[in-house]
């Protein structure tokens, strides 16, 4: 291990999206892959769902074009060297920035999954809670081995556990509603992502259920719009230089703080509503980067 002063540099997204079948996963990710790359044919969309990853293109998604985009397919088993072997291969497309997998619920409990391992494991093995042991390695190899590590951005999704439940209708009755209630996956592996949002059906919605940037509400849903996109993108891209022909202004009105970085001072740039909020946008000359705050 090399001991060295610590600097920050671009990161690079990881996130998960969750919810009943139909609620809008598979379009929410090529959108957030057309913000981030401004390029479809930088992103890549590795399908497990029998083909309906390719139902989208040419198609407008909340107001975003979503041209050619690359495409694979994983066709069952859903054994784990198959999605090695499909991140492996986005990876070394030639000018991939944003690789979407759709979805990781096919890994844990499609036809040859991690859960069918298991079973068969069981079935050798009379002390079936050490069987376990070998479907978590693997899994984790995956997820943070693997996945985490990657130099491509990274969405994935998988399917909500599906649950009815009594709600209230307009009527004042009570009427049933399904809805998810997690991820159809092993539960420790949300906690590997810095971003888990549970997309709503109808209103394709979504509830940040981890939020990295600090900035987004957790207590209500909303749009994975442009702008909230956007946000999540320049935030990732905290520390990098900001170009030299963007402009930079000494201050608006006057508003300097310091850096929770590097303790120099940061001009107040702009202010932005991001999913009705106002966003605080400085630029610190000490980290010549754009920084984000959310305001009090």
């Amino acid at each position: 291990m090399q001991i060295k002063p610590v600097t920050r540099k671009g990161s690079k997204l990881r996130a998960l999206i969750y919810g009943p079948t139909f609620s809008g996963k598979t379009a929410t990710c090529l959108r957030v892959g057309k913000v981030f790359t401004g390029d479809m044919g930088k992103v890549v969309l590795i399908d497990t769902e029998a083909g309906r990853g390719k139902h989208f293109l040419n198609t407008e998604i909340s107001g975003v074009s979503i041209e050619q985009y690359l495409y694979g397919e994983i066709e069952p088993p859903f054994n784990l060297r198959k999605f090695i072997e499909a991140l492996d291969a986005a990876e070394k497309m030639p000018g991939v920035e944003f690789i979407i997998i759709d979805g990781l619920s096919a890994l844990w409990a499609g036809p040859g999954g991690l859960l069918e391992k298991k079973l068969e494991l069981d079935r050798d093995n009379p002390m079936k809670l050490s069987t376990w042991d070998s479907i978590g390695k693997d899994l984790n190899e995956f997820i943070r081995v693997r996945l985490m590590r990657s130099p491509k951005h990274i969405i994935c999704t998988a399917r909500g556990k599906n649950e009815w439940v009594q709600v209230p209708k307009d009527d004042g009755k009570m009427g049933f509603s399904l809805v998810g209630v997690g991820p159809e996956i092993r539960k420790n592996v949300p906690f590997e992502f810095d971003f888990v949002f549970d997309i709503q059906p109808i209103t394709h919605e979504v509830m940040a259920v981890k939020d990295a940037t600090m900035i987004l509400p957790l207590d209500r849903s909303f749009l994975l719009d442009e702008k909230v996109i956007a946000t999540i993108r320049d935030w990732l891209d905290l520390g990098t230089e900001v170009p030299e022909n963007q402009q930079i202004v000494e201050s608006v009105g006057g508003a300097v703080r310091r850096c929770p970085d590097c303790n120099a001072a940061m001009a107040l740039q702009r202010e932005d509503e991001v999913v009705g909020q106002i966003v605080l946008v400085y630029y610190c000359k000490g980290c010549r980067a754009v920084k984000r705050v959310k305001k009090a």
